[in-house]
């Protein structure tokens, strides 16, 4: 009996065993498997550890290049100070270049385009502008800021050329285009007064007037007779400031009210004003200026002393403008200009009258016309910006133009344009002057042609 028991119990073990060991093999692989499978991970995790550590350093020495440069921000979350500078100013531009031919007066000797601005020889290939800017505009978090115009081309030598009269103006007639023009460069600040009052102080632009030298800002190619009655840049302080959303005003003194001259060893200054409404579709502005006149043609006061009676070299300039957007295809614009000179009662003591309009039709967003007429009558000819050409007594000149713009691009126009111009009153100049200027030629109008691609930046 007992030697059953054992033989059943032996049995049972045995079998109990072998299950176990069978189950055991199993397990131990598992376990195997998964010790293999962790070592393999922890190389990759270590691999890929390496790879984040390279990444991570080829980023800190790029981050030290570019807060270096100013141009981000450094470890402790700081900019350089030329990296702010870049970060807060605007900087654009233009490039302008155009083909001129004089459609009237072929046989004339001279090539002069009378009363252009800036397309003066006519038949010629010209670069009209490069323009660069550098604006950093005032605001309630940044009340500083500054803004600045240099200008290259037929419009720099334009510009030093028109303003002549004196030694101090700022140029010479007929002075070469191959030189920049610092056309306007000032300092601002906005006061924390009311809705709030910009100071302006240096050399800036007018305020007076449609028509710009910048040529993208202007409905045609030329500048137009008026746009030459009126001052382009001032030397001096502005204030301007928002009464409410559509109303500003500004008023400002300057060293003179056509020179742009930053030498003024006289006691007298040009005062400006101007009030302002712009509504969604309809505005108008009126400028008023008054003071010396240093291109007057009269002596003046350079050596400290006082004009001739207190007014010969002083004139006064009123500017009347109306805007309309009449249509989201059509805009349009009128101007009144009266130039009044004191004089001193004998010599260039006169007014000056001119009217102007124009407008502008969008056919497409890249597509339009526009067209600008012209009426301008001058007693005497007292004002430099009439150039030569009315004789004594009065002169009356009438403009049309008529100009077509294309956008090639985003970024670049052409336009075409003709104009014609007429003096209505006598048979010389501006636009017939012969090479001897004793003998000028007889023809009392002209027709220009005009092709300009400008490039937008």
């Amino acid at each position: 009996m007992r030697s059953k028991l054992i033989t059943a119990v032996a049995v049972v073990t045995s079998t109990f065993l072998g299950a176990s060991v069978a189950v055991a093999d199993p397990v131990q692989e598992q376990f195997r498997l998964m010790e293999q499978r962790m070592a393999e991970m922890e190389d990759r995790l270590e691999a890929t550890s390496e790879k984040l550590n390279d990444a991570q350093a080829t980023v800190e020495k790029q981050q030290a290049v570019l807060s270096e440069a100013g141009l981000a921000e450094s470890a402790d979350g700081a900019r350089s100070a030329v990296g702010t500078f870049l970060e807060q100013v605007d900087v654009s531009g233009l490039v302008a270049a155009s083909y001129n031919h004089r459609l009237l007066g072929g046989s004339d000797k001279n090539l002069s385009v009378g009363d252009s601005f800036r397309h003066q020889n006519a038949d010629t290939f010209s670069l009209d502008q490069l323009w660069l800017t550098l604006d950093k505009p005032t605001n309630e978090e940044s009340r500083g800021g500054f803004h600045a115009d240099l200008l290259y081309g037929e419009s720099a030598r334009a510009m030093r050329s028109s303003l002549v009269g004196t030694p101090l103006s700022g140029g010479t007639p007929g002075s070469s285009d191959q030189d920049f023009y610092l056309f306007s460069a000032y300092a601002s600040y906005l006061a924390p007064i009311g809705n709030g009052i910009r100071f302006d102080l240096g050399k800036r632009s007018t305020l007076m007037g449609v028509e710009r030298v910048k040529t993208n800002l202007n409905y045609n190619i030329t500048q137009g007779r008026v746009f030459k009655l009126i001052p382009i840049v001032n030397t001096g302080l502005l204030a301007e400031t928002q009464l409410t959303d559509q109303l500003s005003i500004a008023a400002g003194v300057f060293n003179d009210v056509v020179a742009d001259t930053s030498i003024d060893d006289s006691r007298h200054k040009a005062y400006f004003s101007q009030i302002a409404y712009k509504g969604d579709m309809f505005g108008f502005k009126i400028d008023n200026m008054i003071g010396k006149n240093s291109a007057s043609g009269l002596e003046s006061d350079f050596t400290g002393g006082e004009c001739d009676g207190n007014t010969a070299c002083k004139t006064s300039i009123l500017d009347a403008v109306a805007t309309a957007q009449l249509s989201d295809s059509l805009e349009a614009w009128f101007q009144f200009v009266w130039v009044r000179h004191f004089g001193n009662g004998i010599l260039r003591e006169g007014d000056t009258h001119a009217l102007a309009t124009a407008a502008r039709y969008h056919v497409t967003e890249d597509t339009s016309f526009a067209t600008r007429l012209e009426y301008v009558r001058t007693e005497n000819n007292f004002n430099i910006a009439q150039g030569a050409g009315l004789a004594d007594g009065y002169g009356e000149v009438v403009t049309a133009t008529f100009t077509g713009a294309q956008a090639l691009t985003d970024d670049l126009t052409l336009r075409a344009e003709l104009r014609y111009d007429r003096n209505l009153t006598h048979n010389v100049g501006p636009y017939a002057q012969d090479n001897d200027p004793n003998n000028p030629g007889t023809r009392n109008d002209q027709l220009v042609g005009i092709a300009e691609l400008y490039y937008e930046f």
